[in-house]
């Protein structure tokens, strides 16, 4: 079977309908649309998120009310931002240091060196200004896309799920990156250690890490990948991925890879 018939039959049989944000090559675009790098929305109420005394850089803002297509999980969000500890070489080690904390959960608590803001009606938010800091990456606005079959990498799965020792590298190298909702996220390391997927124990950039089962069940979502375009760096090229918790919508949890 040959390379292309090998990516066809993968997303015929495993293939997930996902919408991705890629940077856009418009110089002007509305401040309240989805951005790569930029926050400009909050409620009134809301001030910009801080983490030890220093603002969380803004990883996007997402117009989910704009997506062609979002997730069942994400249904009732017309907007979601995101914010992460960033220094000048790039992810700080704080968010290392929160993972190591909680590893016996597995998952950094929102607000704790990252924080998920989610939306349900766009008209009771308001323009929100950054403070005045410097982020080692660049902010532009994004474009939708829609992807009809996102193909998963061979580390989504147990060796009793699928043969993954002939798995097409062109099955991860034919995926597009950018932001994205549902899909598969850009796995390159190791399984998510939360999800509809029960897997053994896992590592946290190349750091073992001991199993536990979450004290709440939360849904893979979406995934925020390093954007070159951008000049912003996840690790070494990898990725964050965000679920939602499938009994307590309210809850959010956070986990990342590295290329």
């Amino acid at each position: 079977m040959s390379n292309k018939q090998d990516l066809e039959s993968i997303a015929s049989e495993w293939g997930r309908p996902a919408s991705l944000l890629t940077p856009s090559a418009k110089q002007r675009a509305p401040i309240d649309g989805s951005w790569i790098g930029r926050v400009t929305l909050a409620r009134p109420d809301e001030e910009w998120p801080l983490w030890q005394d220093r603002p969380l850089a803004p990883l996007c803002q997402l117009r989910l009310d704009h997506a062609p297509f979002v997730p069942d999980e994400l249904a009732d969000i017309a907007c979601i931002t995101i914010f992460m500890d960033f220094d000048e070489d790039g992810v700080a080690e704080t968010l290392l240091e929160q993972h190591e904390e909680f590893s016996q959960e597995i998952l950094i608590p929102n607000g704790r060196a990252w924080a998920l803001r989610a939306y349900d009606c766009i008209d009771d938010l308001v323009e929100i200004r950054a403070p005045k800091q410097h982020w080692p990456f660049n902010a532009n606005p994004g474009k939708w896309q829609f992807i009809e079959r996102d193909i998963p990498t061979d580390h989504e799965f147990s060796d009793d799920a699928l043969d993954t020792e002939n798995w097409p590298k062109a099955a991860y190298d034919a995926r597009p990156k950018g932001i994205r909702l549902g899909g598969w996220p850009s796995i390159t390391q190791e399984p998510l250690p939360w999800g509809p997927r029960r897997l053994p124990p896992m590592t946290f950039l190349g750091k073992p890490v001991p199993w536990a089962r979450p004290k709440f069940d939360p849904q893979y979502v979406l995934e925020v990948t390093s954007v070159p375009e951008c000049d912003r760096w996840i690790y070494d090229a990898g990725a964050f991925f965000f679920g939602r918790g499938l009994e307590d919508r309210s809850r959010w949890c956070f986990s990342a890879d590295s290329a």
